[in-house]
């Protein structure tokens, strides 16, 4: 199976996170989950034809890289709570904490190894 889809994922503290998953071959078995500096906010949109389009961020942009070397590849967003990014207190938090591993729950299908 091929991705590339924004999809929202509702974590295990009720609120829901943004991700983009690139999937370029039909089997993998190893997930890289890349997280972006900054604050998070903002690292993925879709243009007028809805063709998604990474930030000049070095991690969104390295995501097709990622998916193109055979990976299931996710590029975490911001929380639904946080819309307008995290702190550094914030993605110190047991919060945080909660909404990756929900992402990473949620994308484990097929997936043997999680980078």
């Amino acid at each position: 199976m091929t991705r590339d889809e924004i999809v929202e994922v509702k974590t295990h503290r009720g609120e829901s996170v943004r991700i983009w998953v690139l999937e370029q071959r039909t089997h993998v078995d190893t997930l890289v989950l890349l997280i972006p500096g900054a604050n998070g906010a903002g690292h993925m949109n879709q243009d007028l034809d809805g063709a998604i389009v990474p930030s000049n961020n070095f991690v969104a942009r390295t995501a097709r890289r990622h998916a193109d070397a055979g990976f299931r590849t996710v590029l975490l967003g911001e929380p639904s709570d946080r819309p307008k990014g995290m702190s550094d207190r914030f993605r110190l938090s047991d919060e945080h904490f909660i909404d990756v591993m929900s992402v990473i729950e949620h994308n484990l299908e097929g997936i043997d190894r999680v980078f």
